[in-house]
């Protein structure tokens, strides 16, 4: 995730679960390489950090 590159700009992805754990590795891997990611996750309250960083 430290990583940027634009491997994958132009590209959208859709993670789940991205409150913790691999759903928010998920989100935040390909939004470190450009894509744009959108974010879900049971317990919206804690999306707050991730989605600060995709």
């Amino acid at each position: 995730m430290t990583t940027t590159d634009d491997a994958l700009r132009g590209t959208v992805a859709l993670a789940t679960g991205a409150s913790g754990g691999i759903g928010r590795a998920t989100a935040l891997t390909p939004a470190g390489r450009g894509a744009a990611v959108a974010i879900t996750a049971r317990r919206a309250e804690r999306l707050t950090e991730p989605a600060a960083r995709v």
